[in-house]
């Protein structure tokens, strides 16, 4: 298994000259609007919770089953069977040479829809207000968010931690995985059980600390390649990877706004998270903690 970030030149230039990364997708990532993530020859452009285009080969590719109205489309073509490749074929030639606001607007529609189905927010829209600063000025400032929905790829799995931060002055990056208070992963259970979360971050622990080498390689590479593509220069920075996984918990209860068994449910998924050694911070309803406040606090800085 490997870990690996890269994207050819031929790849560089030929998505840079694509009507759809130089009329839109630029611009919405200086803006803060939407995140590219680099992974193995491909960039993921994340907004509103989920990979709202990648671009992999040599094309803009969108998952179909963000937009049911595609296979309606087809359909009313006089295509009666739509297969998954129909689906995406139609995809590829819609987004050549794609330069529709209003259709770009739809697809951004899209896609919160697809990730907030019931109403109820996630994670990732909480920390997606965080990524807008890496690529809004003309490098990488001080604290930012290197990479989203980090899968290894060393062990096989298909989980995915949450966010990649890079300090730029110590050169380290730390990686941060992030629940709700609410979500059943972090339940103990009836039981008073370890909660889920534990596993979870212990088993990214023990991957990032069997893989240094090619992880600090993999963000290696995505420095100097992000940084040509965002910022016209590329820079060469060789991380040091900050081995434990840490832990953010939002929308956590405070004293005043519990009932007693709330009380007691926070109470021992605190005492067990601590057991595990798990660096966390708990954030309350309404609080907004800054990149800056996030690693000063994980770093025990005042």
């Amino acid at each position: 298994m490997s870990f690996i970030r890269s994207f050819g030149d031929d790849q560089f230039q030929k998505m840079k000259d694509e009507p759809l990364f130089k009329d839109l997708l630029y611009g919405a990532v200086k803006e803060g609007d939407v995140f590219p993530a680099l992974r193995k020859n491909e960039f993921d452009f994340y907004h509103g919770g989920g990979c709202l285009f990648k671009y992999s080969g040599k094309s803009f590719k969108r998952n179909p089953a963000y937009d049911p109205v595609i296979k309606e489309k087809l359909k009313s073509e006089g295509k009666k069977n739509v297969s998954p490749i129909s689906e995406k074929a139609y995809i590829e030639r819609h987004l050549k040479n794609f330069t529709d606001t209003k259709n770009y607007d739809d697809f951004k529609i899209k896609n919160k829809e697809h990730f907030s189905k019931d109403g109820k927010p996630r994670e990732r829209q909480y920390l997606e207000p965080l990524y807008g600063v890496t690529y809004s000025g003309d490098t990488f400032p001080k604290i930012c968010v290197l990479d989203i929905e980090v899968r290894f790829n060393l062990d096989g799995s298909k989980k995915k931690c949450d966010m990649a931060l890079l300090n730029t002055i110590s050169k380290e990056i730390m990686f941060i995985e992030a629940k709700l208070f609410s979500d059943p992963r972090m339940s103990c259970g009836e039981n008073n059980r370890e909660p889920e979360v534990i596993d979870q971050v212990r088993k990214y622990s023990s991957l990032i600390q069997s893989y240094p080498y090619e992880i600090n390689e993999g963000y290696k590479n995505c420095i100097r390649i992000t940084s040509r593509l965002f910022f016209n220069s590329e820079i060469i920075m060789t991380p040091h990877i900050i081995e434990d996984v840490k832990l953010l918990v939002y929308e956590t209860p405070c004293d005043d706004d519990m009932s007693k068994n709330v009380y007691r449910a926070r109470k021992n998924l605190k005492e067990k998270i601590e057991k595990a050694e798990i660096d966390t911070i708990w954030i309350k309803k309404q609080e907004n903690l800054s990149l800056n406040e996030i690693w000063d606090r994980f770093t025990r800085k005042p």
